[in-house]
This record gives structure tokens, C-alpha cells and sequence, in this order.
């Protein structure tokens, strides 16, 4: 059933006091966005099967169907109501039409002496009204006349001559008498069919000052002109020191230390009306320097640590609010609900009669839709893998912030590092992890240590490849049998720093410890030349 769309006029008079006479009833229309739907339907337009689709989400298919016959019936009679310009209804009010009160005179004396039977106390229709002629179709009475001749009132007619006085039936001058007491002024008599204007309360005339209207339009000219400079970019205390009412002095107080002046002040000219600079009263001295910057130092953000038990709680209350998201998306037919997971151990219970007469096809169906689950789901985790190269640069990425964060100073001393298998292994791992530093070799007296810089898991990686991953048995030549090798290396220094004293992992080869050891004190890392050379 259609329903035609409703102005916003009928739905404020009488569809939002019928929703809300009606809540009590229908407890659905307090949600505000049941309330919502009722009403954009009854701005549009709407048939009871788009009410009922719309309400079917919210309150269930049964009681949509019963309040949409109830609602729909409530808006045809709404809509079959009258508002006039008021906003009143007038569906139940005596017809006012022009047709009724010009064309139809007869019906307009009937509906007259009616009015008259209940009231007795009038002698005559005379005394009631003037009798005034009934215009034609085309002229059009003011709203006080229609008002006198529709109106009933206990007052007789007024009378007036040609100056506008009032005069009486026998035309004799009537001269109205105010009688004022001492104690209470008493009111004056109004008469109703005469429309009135307030009157001001003081007589007395207002003179405006000579200009005055000048001076406020030259102020909002000036106030005007300020915002102008403002804007242009010039300060404002400038604009307000120009805007003064002074006069201009001959020359500025902070040109007077540069400029000769005579006894007057008077600033000292040439024969080309230049003024004379006093050169020799000049000085290295500036009035306005510009502020020295400071350096402020930056403060690090503490992050929020929080415990176990307040992580699951955000992962639930994430969980949650998206679900929540989800269901309100299908209620207002924004996203179609996901099929119901249905196992073939339920088959019968299920569907019903349709499982027994063809239970083929049910199961059909279940695996059918299994499979497309199981399929959605592998497509899922695939488009969520990275790519090889995206694996690689999260873990480079990884590597590089380790080494942003907390330094460690290590020092480990060797007996020999001479292969070139070894260096290779421990240059790779050094600049895969970002770690600086280097190998050093010094002849007289000999000696092989090495120093790295790096974070904590670098650091974690570098030991377990120094330590125990590298085979020290194997010498310059080839397969050393002195099992002596095997300890070749330990950690003797391992400490926290601020910054880094290195900034490269290289080869260092030293004749004497002397050098070697003015090297470190050039990059400010003396502590582990010695950390070294003590265990030696």
C-alpha cells in the first residue's frame, strides 16, 4: 500500500507527538534509530513492505507487520489534515473558504441565526453588525472585517462623522469621560473591532547631536583601516602609534645619537638639505640584538607498559567494538549477513523435510560451502604473507633499530687471527648487524684483539659466532693438529656506552702498542686499548 510523502509541517504538529504518545506502546520507537526510520519513510514515501523491511532488523518480522498496518493508518489520517498558515489544524474548524463567505450568502444567514437562538440578550441583527454589502468574486475582505461580520460581540456599532468624531444614533457629538481615581488609575475602555497600535511611551523628541553621525562613520573607517595593516602583515602596535593625534616630530629619537643637532635639537643640514651624521660619537654597540638561540634538549617519550592481563582485555574490547560494527552494518541492510556454518551432523535437524526428500543435495551444498570457507580463508593468509624481499627488509629494518638503541662496548683478545676465512666471517657479521669497531693487530709486542659496538641482539649474534660457531683450530697454511688454538679467543671487556667511537668495522695492523694505543685516544676509546693489553 503506497502512502504519500508528508511536509515537514504535519510531521512536527502531529507525527512526532503520535510517535511519541505511542512509545509506551511500541518501546522500539525510543531507539533513536527506529525513531529515525519512521520518520524519513513518512518524509519520502513508503509502501508497508519498505516499512516492514526496514523495522525487520530491529524488532522482528511479526511486530513490524502489526505496526506497519497500525502506522500506516496514522499517516493517511495525518495527511488528510489541514494546517493553515498558523500551523493549526483546520480539518475540524467551520469552512472560512472565500467561496463560502462571498457565494454563498443564504448558508452564511442560517449558520448566523443559529448563533443568535443561543444568545437572547440581542435586541436585532442591527445592533450586532452593520449591514454591509457582500462584494463580489473578485474583491477580497481584510481579516477585520470577516472577523466582524463571522464575529458575535455584545458592543453596538460606531458611528462617525465627517471630521471623525463619534456621534451617536440621532447624530449628537459623544464625548468620552475618563474618571481617575486618587489611589488606582482605572483602565481605559478598548473597543475590540477597531484595530489598535501601541503608542510610545515618551513624546519628547530625540535630537541627534550635530556630528556625531560623522564621527562614528570616520571611527569605523579607522577601526576598519587598522585591520587592513594588520593584514597586510604590518604590526599593530606600528598602526596604533601612526593612528595618534600628535604631531610628527623633525627627526626620530633613535636617529638623534647619529645626526648633528644644534641647541634646539634641531637636526644640522647641508647646502642640499642632507643631514650632517655624527661619525665620531659611533660606537660597536647594537641596540636590538637578535636573541641567541638555546639549545633545548629532547626529552624522550616513556611508553605505556602494560601487563598481560590489560592486553587481552584491548584485544577483547577491539573484538567486541568490530563485531558490534558488523552486526549494526547487516541491521541497516548496509553489508549481507555471512551464511550459516552448517555440518552434516546436523543435516536432519536442520532442514527439516527437505534433508529427507533430497539429502543429496543438502550435503552438496554443506561441502560446497565448506570449501568456499576453507578457500577464503587460505586466500586470506595468502594475501597477508610478504614477499621475499618484504621479508628481507623487515628483518634488515630490525637489525638497523637494534643498533639505534641501547650500546654495548665489547672486547675480545685472541691468540692469533690470522686466516682469511676467519676475518671474512666476522667483517660479514659485523656489517650485517651494523656493529663497528675492527679488528687490530699489533707486531711489537704482538697482539690480536678485537673491539665491537653494537646493540643487544647483535651483540648476542656476535658472541655466538666468535665464541662458538668459528673453528680456531685452522691456521694461515691449513689444518693446524696443535690443539692449542682451541681456546683461542675470549671475551675480557663487556660494557654499556652513550655513542659510538667508531664508525666503520675494518682491519687495523699496528707496529707498535704505542700507536695502537694513541689510535684509540684519538676516538676518545682509550679504556678498551687498555682493557686489552692487560690481559695480555
Amino acid at each position: 500500500m503506497n502512502v504519500p510523502p508528508m511536509n515537514q509541517m504535519k510531521i512536527t504538529k502531529f507525527l512526532e507527538p503520535w510517535i511519541y504518545s505511542h512509545s509506551e506502546k511500541y518501546t522500539f520507537l525510543n531507539n533513536p534509530m527506529a525513531k529515525a526510520i519512521v520518520i524519513n519513510l513518512a518524509k519520502k514515501g513508503f509502501t508497508d513492505d519498505l516499512l516492514i523491511n526496514q523495522l525487520k532488523p530491529i524488532i522482528g518480522k511479526e511486530a513490524s507487520q502489526y505496526f506497519a498496518h497500525k502506522y500506516v493508518n496514522a499517516v493517511k489520517k495525518i495527511s488528510q489534515k489541514d494546517i493553515g498558515f498558523n500551523g493549526e489544524n483546520k480539518s475540524n474548524t467551520r469552512d472560512r473558504s472565500p467561496e463560502r463567505v462571498f457565494n454563498n450568502k443564504n448558508s452564511y444567514e442560517e449558520e448566523y441565526r443559529k448563533k443568535r437562538k443561543r444568545k437572547t440578550h440581542f435586541s436585532s441583527k442591527e445592533e450586532l453588525i452593520e449591514k454591509t454589502p457582500v462584494p463580489s468574486k473578485s474583491s477580497f475582505l481584510s481579516s477585520s472585517v470577516i472577523s466582524l461580520r463571522n464575529g458575535i460581540n455584545d458592543q453596538k456599532s460606531l458611528r462617525f462623522n465627517e471630521k471623525g468624531e463619534r456621534i451617536d444614533d440621532e447624530g449628537n457629538i459623544v464625548k468620552t469621560q475618563i474618571i481617575r481615581s486618587s489611589n488606582k488609575p482605572k483602565e481605559i475602555p478598548k473597543d475590540t473591532r477597531i484595530p489598535t497600535v501601541t503608542k510610545p511611551k515618551s513624546y519628547q523628541f530625540s535630537f541627534i547631536q550635530p556630528g556625531s553621525i560623522a564621527n562614528s562613520i570616520e571611527e569605523k573607517r579607522a577601526e576598519f583601516q587598522v585591520d587592513l595593516t594588520v593584514a597586510s602583515g604590518l604590526p599593530i602596535f606600528d598602526v596604533l602609534a601612526m593612528r595618534r593625534s600628535v604631531d610628527k616630530p623633525e627627526i626620530d629619537w633613535w636617529d638623534i645619537p647619529y645626526v648633528q643637532t644644534d641647541d634646539n635639537g634641531i637636526p644640522v643640514t647641508n647646502d642640499n638639505g642632507m643631514w650632517l651624521a655624527k661619525v665620531f660619537d659611533n660606537s660597536n654597540q647594537y641596540e636590538n640584538c637578535s636573541p641567541v638561540s638555546v639549545h633545548k634538549p629532547i626529552v624522550p617519550e616513556i611508553p605505556t607498559i602494560l601487563t598481560e592481563e590489560e592486553r587481552k582485555r584491548q584485544k577483547h574490547m577491539r573484538k567486541v567494538q568490530k563485531q558490534n560494527e558488523e552486526r549494526m552494518l547487516i541491521k541497516l541492510n548496509l553489508k549481507k549477513p555471512d551464511p550459516p556454518k552448517l555440518k552434516q551432523s546436523r543435516l536432519i535437524s536442520l532442514n527439516g523435510g527437505i534433508a529427507v526428500l533430497n539429502p543429496s543435495a543438502i550435503e552438496m551444498q554443506i561441502k560446497q560451502d565448506r570449501e568456499e570457507r576453507l578457500k577464503k580463508h587460505e586466500e586470506h593468509n595468502n594475501n597477508s604473507k610478504l614477499s621475499p624481499e618484504e621479508k628481507k627488509e623487515k628483518k634488515r629494518c630490525k637489525r638497523e633499530a637494534d643498533s639505534k638503541g641501547n650500546l654495548i662496548s665489547s672486547v675480545f683478545i685472541a691468540k692469533s687471527i690470522t686466516h682469511p676465512l676467519h676475518f671474512a666471517k666476522i667483517t660479514k657479521m659485523a656489517q650485517k648487524w651494523y656493529i663497528t669497531g675492527g679488528i687490530f693487530i699489533v707486531k711489537n709486542p704482538q697482539m690480536f684483539f678485537v673491539v665491537t659496538e653494537s646493540g643487544v641482539k647483535g651483540k648476542k649474534k656476535f658472541d655466538q659466532l666468535i665464541l662458538n660457531r668459528i673453528d680456531w683450530k685452522l691456521s694461515k697454511d691449513g689444518v693446524c693438529d696443535d690443539d692449542s688454538l682451541s681456546d683461542n679467543i675470549r671475551l675480557v671487556f663487556s660494557g654499556d656506552t652513550y655513542t659510538r667511537s667508531f664508525f666503520s668495522f675494518k682491519k687495523y695492523v699496528f707496529d707498535v702498542s704505542t700507536q695502537c694505543r694513541k689510535f684509540f685516544e684519538k676516538y676518545h676509546a682509550e679504556s678498551l686499548f687498555d682493557a686489552a693489553a692487560s690481559q695480555k
